[in-house]
């Protein structure tokens, strides 16, 4: 996931991918991933988690936080796009609590 993030957000263009965990008022962690790019466009936003629609890049396939999310999914945990404007993207991890 944190590869994958890094990745898209080092081709966009940033320079920088801060990891920052987040206090939730759920049981589980929250790990945000921010980075200081220059955002998504309106038109990535849309398609975001949407397979074969979400790359912003050219000869990207829009597959990979498709199979990002779906991953964190099938472990009970979540993948969202929490914000994204022209200081940068922060994606939030939501891991569940393991009994």
């Amino acid at each position: 996931m944190f590869a994958n993030l890094g990745r898209n957000a080092f081709e966009a263009g940033a320079r920088q991918v801060t990891l920052r965990v987040v206090e939730t008022l759920d049981p589980g962690i929250s790990i945000d991933a921010a980075d200081d790019g220059p955002g998504l466009a309106s038109a990535a936003r849309e398609g975001l988690f949407k397979p074969f629609k979400g790359s912003a890049r050219k000869g990207g396939t829009g597959l990979g936080l498709v199979i990002a999310r779906d991953v964190m999914r099938a472990h009970g945990g979540e993948l969202i796009l929490a914000s994204s404007g022209d200081d940068g993207t922060v994606f939030r991890l939501t891991f569940p609590t393991v009994d």
